[in-house]
């Protein structure tokens, strides 16, 4: 169990504060062709989510492009048609 620090979101795993960010433990999602981690990040100004995606690629050197255009169309579209929640 870590002891958090004054200040601390409940969700805050206690590491980087003195860096000026809150970072909670980060959840590893298998997917069929790789994996994602997402880690929740919040400073003074914002709070974001830290994605990193490890994806397998073809070994065919046009279907690896083509996959990887896909992938970055998907999150072009993800990102830019996420609502703003208001709380």
């Amino acid at each position: 169990m870590t002891r958090q620090r004054a200040g601390c979101p409940d969700w805050c795993r206690g590491h980087g504060c003195a860096l000026g960010e809150h970072r909670a433990h980060p959840v590893r999602l298998p997917l069929p062709n790789g994996s994602a981690v997402l880690t929740r990040v919040a400073t003074a100004a914002a709070q974001h989510a830290e994605v990193r995606l490890s994806i397998r690629l073809p070994a065919d050197d046009t279907a690896a492009h083509a996959r990887l255009l896909a992938l970055l169309f998907q999150l072009q579209t993800l990102t830019a048609t996420i609502p703003e929640v208001l709380s």
